[in-house]
């Protein structure tokens, strides 16, 4: 990654941190809002009950006020008129009026009003009673008038200052609701603000950290999937989005690798077919009957040259059968307790006189190391191993393989000095279809001979292991188990190779 990319990258970590940073802030502001909002409305809706009580107590008062001067004018018609209605309706009034006044005490609890109506009930009853005692005096109504009208007046002033203060405290009481209201309001308002503000940044943050890098990456796995093997996915939004565009990237890369080495292996295939085909119909032209005589020394070699063409198909055809079968889980290992190394000893013999560039030296313990195993497969491992040895080392040399034994394990290498493997080559070696730079212009293949061998070797439990040096030439290690005492009397087992 360049300068340019790292400064991007740092200022893409940089945006994210505000970004959280800022929700963070947001959500704390409305979370404080509301609770902010919630105690005005609690302390909004006491002033609002206050008001209402207030309310109470104020017509409280004014319906013992109308029930007083209602009960004198009742009075005063009955005492002058002598109509039983009038009498009648005074008495109602009279029974509302302490009716009232009960009700007034229930709802009434500051000390300065409840003096006041205390006051007020006194005065009440001492006018009831002196208007009473007067109408049985039989006095004039002039004189009824006279005496009580005073008496009335007392507690109507009485009433008229609780009715006073309860009006002041309804007034006071219904601004102070208003201003919490008001209050109440302008929080309500703010935090609609805040949540408008939050709810268009989670959209953006959702349009810039979700559904872009979502339509980034279906757009490039469609174009992918039409077939536009360069399609790749710009890594963006959340980290998981970001891993999951890379990942698609990274299985793009390798199927278009795939691709490539497909059509590789495919042209190196027709290239490694067309060579033995063309070498065994120049021999078939050679020995077809005619007027020239053939020498029994040019048919001899002829013979061999299309000898050696038939194995090489033959092994060529082997290594497909065996790579489809492996990766089919198709082929089954023969499994006995065997020593190895007949197995590498047979793959001196055969391969002893195939180069005169080449010599071959083994070097082996003289007991025997037993492990359980298909020897047929593990032959055809070593096989593949000291013809590999021999074909990339176009320049002779020796080849030493090697037998011996060392933590519970059997180890069979084999060393050359050929033109090695490059160090970025050493991971791929083992890959179906995979040969490398140099190989492909040094000898002829497919590239499955290693791949088969791999499997193989795992499935006995072991591991191949390969050190090189580019133009030093390689050793190729095969470690496998050794048989135990429990293997000894074990009958022979066929196991599928997964």
């Amino acid at each position: 990654m360049g300068l340019a990319g790292t400064r991007s990258a740092g200022g893409v970590v940089r945006l994210r941190k505000l970004a959280r940073i800022g929700t963070l802030a947001l959500t704390g502001m409305v979370i404080v809002a509301c609770v902010a909002l919630a105690t005005l409305t609690s302390v909004s809706r006491r002033h609002a009950q206050r008001v209402s009580h207030l309310n109470d107590v104020l017509r409280a008062i004014n319906a013992i006020r109308i029930d007083l001067t209602s009960y004198g004018r009742e009075s005063g018609l009955a005492y002058v008129t002598g109509d039983p209605q009038y009498e009648r309706s005074r008495a109602v009034r009279e029974t509302d009026l302490w009716a009232h006044l009960a009700d007034a005490r229930a709802v009434i609890h500051q000390p300065a009003k409840r003096a006041l109506l205390d006051r007020a009930s006194r005065q009440m009853r001492d006018y009831v009673l002196l208007r009473k005692e007067i109408e049985r005096r039989n006095e004039s109504p002039r004189d009824v008038l006279l005496a009580v009208s005073p008496a009335i007046e007392a507690p109507l002033d009485t009433l008229h200052e609780l009715s006073r203060q309860g009006f002041d405290d309804v007034s006071n009481s219904e601004r102070r609701t208003r201003r919490w209201e008001l209050l109440e309001n302008i929080l309500g308002i703010t935090i609609a603000v805040l949540v408008m503000i939050g709810s268009f940044a989670v959209g953006m943050a959702l349009r810039r950290w979700v559904f872009k890098p979502l339509l980034g990456l279906s757009d490039g796995i469609d174009r992918f999937a039409a077939g536009d093997r360069s399609a790749r996915v710009v890594p963006d939004g959340s980290e998981q989005l970001r891993h999951t565009a890379d990942s698609f990237n990274d299985m793009a890369a390798s199927l278009e690798r795939q691709h490539q080495e497909l059509l590789t292996f495919l042209a190196g295939v027709a290239h490694d077919l067309r060579n033995p085909l063309a070498a065994m119909r120049m021999g078939v032209q050679f020995l077809e009957p005619g007027p020239r005589q053939v020498s029994e020394d040019k048919t001899r070699k002829t013979l061999d040259l299309i000898g050696r063409q038939v194995t090489r198909l033959e092994r060529m055809v082997g290594d497909f059968l065996d790579a489809t079968r492996i990766e089919g889980g198709y082929l089954q290992l023969q499994l006995q307790r065997r020593d190895v190394r007949p197995f590498v000893q047979e793959a001196v013999e055969l391969y002893a006189s195939s180069s005169m560039a080449h010599r071959l030296r083994l070097s082996e313990p003289e007991k025997p190391v037993e492990v359980r195993c298909d020897g047929a497969r593990i032959a055809q491992v070593m096989n593949n191993l000291v013809s590999n040895a021999i074909k990339y080392s176009p320049g002779g040399g020796e080849v030493l393989l090697c037998v011996s034994q060392s933590g519970g394990e059997a180890i069979l290498s084999v060393t050359d000095s050929g033109i090695g493997i490059a160090p970025t080559d050493l991971q791929h070696i083992f890959e179906p279809f995979r040969r490398t730079g140099a190989s492909r212009e040094t000898a002829p293949g497919v590239g499955l001979g290693l791949s088969v061998a791999r499997r193989i070797v795992e499935a006995h439990g072991g591991r191949i292991e390969v050190e090189s040096t580019l133009g030093a030439g390689s050793t190729f290690r095969v470690r496998l188990p050794l048989a135990g005492p429990a293997d000894a009397f074990e009958p022979t087992a066929a196991s599928p190779l997964h």
